[in-house]
């Protein structure tokens, strides 16, 4: 990738769950740069170990390993939406990689006659799969305002379906039916008590 405008970062993520930072780059217009040990320690893959089902090594085998780059900037509650970042995350597989390809020998030494023969090589490696994905988000007013609406309208119904249940359904409804209406009778009576005297 090329880092011109964004920032970007190499994650591992651990057996435990926990997602940290092994490399970062910088926006500083190159290109960006990690050594084939990063990325195996970023994928969490060891070439001396067994994979299930195999009896050798993973640098005997092959590995296939999955590279997803991911760009963001949701992380945050303030507009304007911050600058665009993306992230490396490596992942290793249970896959082998190997190629098979014939290798002409031409003439074979054991033969009398001009006979043709050909082995197969087998090459053995690590195969990157590359994958990408976004969530990019930017602020809107129009999506503010509906927020907004639709919360205060929640809440009005929350209050009548508040009152609804206390009046009509919870044993004390009558003395809560008193308490609302005595309360409403003052505030009333005061009203009036305040623009006689006005």
């Amino acid at each position: 990738a090329l880092s011109q405008r964004m920032e970007g970062q190499l994650v591992q993520k651990t057996e435990d769950g926990e997602i940290k930072t092994i490399k970062t780059f910088p926006a500083n217009g190159q290109a960006d740069k990690m050594s084939i040990g990063k990325i195996l320690k970023a994928a969490n893959v060891d070439l001396d170990k067994v994979m299930p089902g195999h009896i050798r090594p993973i640098r005997e085998t092959g590995i296939v390993v999955y590279c997803h780059i991911r760009y963001y900037n949701d992380y945050t509650f303030f507009a304007p939406a911050p600058k665009i970042r993306y992230e490396y995350e490596f992942t290793s597989s249970t896959e082998v990689e190997a190629v098979y390809e014939p290798v002409h020998l031409g003439v074979a030494w054991t033969s009398p006659v001009d006979v043709e023969e050909r082995m197969m090589l087998t090459r053995r490696g690590i195969k990157l799969v590359w994958t990408q994905e976004g969530a990019l988000g930017r602020f809107s007013f129009e999506a503010l305002m509906v927020t907004i609406a639709v919360g205060l309208a929640l809440v009005h119904l929350v209050h009548i379906i508040g009152d609804f249940i206390a009046k009509g359904l919870l044993p004390q409804r009558k003395a809560y039916k008193e308490a609302t209406e005595e309360d409403f009778g003052e505030n009333r009576s005061t009203g009036m008590e305040e623009t006689n005297m006005g």
